[in-house]
């Protein structure tokens, strides 16, 4: 039937049902998918996902050094809290963002940006989420910039993005060249009006689409 409906054309069937490396969660278990797997290449996606998440990405000449570290990792019965480790220790590879904030990734769904949201303003000590402006009020992910940008702000100490802003999913600690892309950041996340704009094209097509489709699926557009 799948078949048919492409004409005949010969189908990957197992590619086309698969995992989705871009929605495994990034945790152990989320790690322990993947890694059992063996698709070398959905791993390099995950280890990458990583990266991003630490507000980070991998350096243009770094290449060949992500598929070392992807191999390094790949096997089964790895561990991701020391891949993390050794991610957070900045090699030469990674570039860390230092105007890196936390925002609502534009892949969750508006529910589970909202329950996060709730969570966290229940919780905030700097900020009160009555004071949202308008323009950030218009969909879940652009209240999710708001609120989680503050709320990580207020956090102290030795703090691991990949705990304190996740939210199982609903946030990421994104690139400044990430979320600046959006119209809406300069008003919405915390410290973004006064940064530089960013140049040039996004550096993977997949970071400009989630912008989009997360405030589609949101509310209304920007």
């Amino acid at each position: 039937v799948i078949s048919g409906a492409y004409r005949g054309y010969d189908l990957d069937l197992q590619a086309l049902c698969g995992m989705n490396p871009w929605a495994v969660p990034l945790t152990q278990a989320g790690y322990a998918v993947v890694s059992e797997e063996g698709n070398f290449e959905h791993m390099k996606v995950f280890v990458r996902q990583v990266v991003e998440h630490l507000g980070a990405s991998v350096s243009p000449d770094g290449g060949a050094n992500l598929v070392y570290f992807t191999k390094k990792y790949a096997s089964k019965g790895g561990n991701f809290f020391r891949l993390v480790s050794e991610l957070r220790a900045s090699p030469d590879w990674v570039m860390e963002d230092p105007n890196a904030a936390c925002v609502a990734d534009r892949n969750a769904k508006p529910e589970l940006v909202s329950q996060a949201i709730q969570w966290m303003c229940k919780h905030a000590n700097s900020f009160s989420c009555d004071d949202v402006p308008e323009e950030c009020s218009w969909s879940a992910h652009r209240m999710g910039d708001f609120v989680f940008s503050r709320y990580y702000r207020e956090l102290r100490g030795y703090v691991n993005p990949l705990v304190s802003c996740y939210a199982e999913g609903a946030a990421v600690f994104a690139t400044s060249g990430r979320f600046l892309r959006n119209s809406w950041s300069r008003a919405c996340v915390a410290g973004a009006s006064e940064l530089a704009e960013p140049t040039g094209p996004p550096k993977d097509p997949h970071d400009f689409l989630e912008g989009i489709r997360g405030d589609a699926a949101g509310g209304r557009g920007a």
